[in-house]
């Protein structure tokens, strides 16, 4: 008991160290009004990593041979996380699209539509943030939420602190 209460305080200040050394800068207005994006910076490594683990994720429930991603929000340039992931998405075999209006809530909790006979229309938006001392990474896909929260390790890198877990949005 003891040695786990020890090792969770190591990764919490850990975590916070990390987040200490590179604090995040302000997500742009349509990001924070719309609730959508990455309101933590981490550096391009751990937002890499993260990344990774989003588009794995996509994957599993969403294949690519099957399915278009629509992204309901708009990735900014200096969405570093929103960068890694279309990236990730587009080398895996994805075809994405970005929709973002100012004037319209997103849609990330619909089911989706079809593309002409083949492709399913998919729709996403993701959430990165904190809660805590942990980062929780949220996609919202097709009427899905898929969230998974992680901890840093002493060396810095983050660890999932469990598995993906689903609910229905709305």
């Amino acid at each position: 008991m003891k040695k786990s209460l020890s090792l969770l305080l190591a990764a919490s200040l850990s975590l916070t160290a990390c987040l200490a050394t590179s604090p995040p800068a302000p997500p742009p207005p349509e990001v924070s009004k719309t609730g959508y994006g990455a309101f933590v910076g981490l550096g391009p490594q751990l937002e890499e990593h993260l990344a990774e683990a989003a588009a794995g994720q996509l994957e599993r429930t969403h294949p690519p041979q099957r399915n278009l991603l629509l992204f309901q929000q708009r990735i900014h340039d200096e969405d570093g996380f929103g960068q890694l992931l279309t990236s990730a998405l587009q080398r895996d075999g994805y075809f994405i699209r970005q929709w973002y209006d100012p004037a319209m809530p997103p849609q990330c909790g619909e089911t989706g539509g079809r593309d002409g006979e083949t492709y399913r229309v998919v729709p996403v938006c993701y959430v990165l943030d904190s809660v805590g001392e942990m980062l929780r990474l949220t996609l919202y896909t097709a009427g899905d939420v898929w969230s998974r929260l992680y901890g840093a390790e002493a060396d810095g890198a983050l660890r999932p602190l469990g598995a993906w877990t689903q609910h229905k949005a709305r």
